[in-house]
């Protein structure tokens, strides 16, 4: 696994920034497998916003909204994460 510390922030905020650039919202509908989203409400990075966007243009989609989570839900709430990532991949949709 490469070292992330070996980034430099150029590189980091150019990523970043590509994906600001990126809109894949035409292409969402063409997904057929499941897919689970799951977001935190005080994400300052990804914008919550996205859940709706994928529950609106994909058809399989699944989103859960965390409360009590930033950018990093598995982290701010796991064991809620760890539940809805079970409950998806023991049921689908």
């Amino acid at each position: 696994m490469r070292d992330i510390s070996s980034t430099t922030l150029y590189s980091f905020f150019s990523g970043i920034r590509s994906l600001h650039n990126t809109d894949l919202r035409p292409r969402l509908a063409d997904i057929e497998v499941p897919i689970l989203g799951i977001y935190g409400m005080s994400d300052v990075i990804v914008s919550p916003y996205q859940g709706k966007l994928l529950s609106q243009n994909a058809k399989k989609s699944q989103v859960a909204m965390l409360a009590g989570s930033g950018h990093f839900p598995m982290l701010d709430e796991p064991q809620l994460f760890n539940r809805y990532i079970l409950d998806f991949l023991h049921k689908g949709i």
